[in-house]
């Protein structure tokens, strides 16, 4: 039995595990003197929010969104942490620099990153990320799992440092308040298991939003240049660059191959300051090199470049 919030306008959801997320107090029985019941089959959980879900911006980081770190054990999640686990981070893996969210799974748990988030209506919603094992880590293996209303839809395990890319679709929970984890687990000894989420971008394809665009405005104030990550990615042939610019600059991305010869050259142009995150703003790669010839499968480097500030990420072609 649970008690209608005081204030009115506290929002409160409920959620059964591998059910969708309810409003309260719509779906449970009024027992009368503002007391309400939940019927379940025991043992469960039931997760109470006290907040609706975080309203999607294309495209969307989730690494700058609100989350919950949490620990599980034989099932029962609890607030925690361990070695600074659901701390944001810069990682290197396998040469490569990103912005990160570290999860060490702890002795005989899983760490849980949750986020709770109400997905807009769009005609193709998809979730792209990356995972991996720290440099120099001796950890004899991880599981990363994506899991939406507790319901597994991805699991990748490694046991080498390297960046693993990969990307779910979310179109089926468009419209819908849901609750997305990303789950690590250890294969046996957790000590060494310095693991790593990056690049954590939920972006749209017809979504039905005006978020975006006026999100884009050049005019609007930005605090910090930065270079985001592409979408989709892995691709073929076509992706999206996105940024922003905290000054005007000369914009440019350099691509080149994991040999490191340049591969195209892309001149943006002279942009003003503002943010360049829609298909209609970003910077854009038609999958070709400086001859017009498609190129093959494989990894990637981009090098953006916007005055004196440039950065670079690892993208996949992947037919």
């Amino acid at each position: 039995i649970v008690s209608e919030p005081s204030d009115t306008l506290t929002k409160v959801g409920f959620f059964f595990p591998k059910a969708p997320i309810k409003n309260f107090p719509n779906t449970v029985v009024h027992q009368g003197n503002r007391q309400y019941s939940l019927e379940a089959e025991l043992p469960t959980q039931i997760l109470f929010f006290f907040e609706p879900g975080q309203q999607i911006i294309f495209p969307y980081n989730l690494r700058d969104a609100e989350f919950a770190a949490g620990l599980q054990f034989d099932g029962i999640f609890r607030l925690g942490s361990v070695w600074n686990s659901g701390e944001p981070t810069i990682a290197t893996i396998g040469g490569v620099q990103k912005r990160s969210i570290f999860a060490h799974p702890p002795p005989d748990g899983q760490t849980v990153l949750q986020f709770l988030l109400f997905l807009p209506k769009a005609h193709e919603l998809m979730f792209s990320f990356s995972m991996g094992l720290q440099d120099e880590s001796c950890s004899d293996g991880v599981s990363f799992k994506v899991l939406l209303n507790e319901r597994q839809q991805f699991e990748h395990f490694t046991d080498i440092s390297g960046w693993v890319d990969a990307h779910i679709s979310l179109s089926e929970f468009v419209g819908e308040t849901v609750l997305l984890e990303l789950v690590t687990d250890s294969e046996e000894n957790p000590n060494c298991d310095w693991a790593h989420w990056a690049d954590l971008m939920i972006t749209a394809e017809g979504a039905g939003l005006d978020a975006p665009n006026r999100m884009a405005g050049a005019n609007q104030s930005v605090q910090e240049t930065k270079f985001l990550p592409n979408y989709p990615n892995p691709f073929n042939p076509e992706t999206w660059i996105p940024y922003q610019l905290a000054r005007a600059a000369d914009v440019s991305v350099n691509i080149y191959d994991v040999s490191g010869h340049l591969v195209r050259k892309i001149s943006v142009g002279f942009k003003p300051m503002g943010y360049y995150l829609t298909r209609e703003r970003a910077a854009y790669w038609d999958g070709r090199n400086a001859t017009g010839e498609p190129v093959s499968s494989g990894v990637y480097f981009l090098h953006f470049i916007a005055g004196d500030f440039s950065a670079t990420q690892r993208i996949v072609v992947l037919k």
